[in-house]
């Protein structure tokens, strides 16, 4: 079993994999047709949150584009954090109970 700061670490580590990957899955939807719509509804939170919250003169300047993808890599490897410490989490306690 390995500490809980060498977990934390590891996990943390695959969730900035993890924001990576989806965030360039992201932005190959986004300029497809058919899949659009699905890409901004369903994996890009992030331009709102940038153009509404954080810069509202953001679609003016041309690293808007950098803006967004690093908002995207921050919330996804947020939330792929979260549910990693989760899983952790209930295994940990699943092994006290154990043992």
């Amino acid at each position: 079993m390995l500490n809980w700061k060498r977990r934390t670490r590891r996990q943390l580590l695959i969730a900035l994999l993890g924001g990576l990957t989806v965030n360039g899955i992201y932005f190959g939807l986004e300029f497809t047709a058919a899949l659009h719509g699905f890409a901004v509804g369903a994996l890009g939170p992030a331009i709102d949150l940038v153009w509404h919250h954080l810069d509202p003169s953001c679609y003016a300047r041309s690293y808007c584009d950098l803006e967004v993808f690093a908002a995207n890599v921050v919330l996804y490897a947020f939330w792929i954090f979260l549910i990693l410490i989760a899983f952790d989490l209930v295994r940990h306690l699943q092994r006290k109970r154990a043992g």
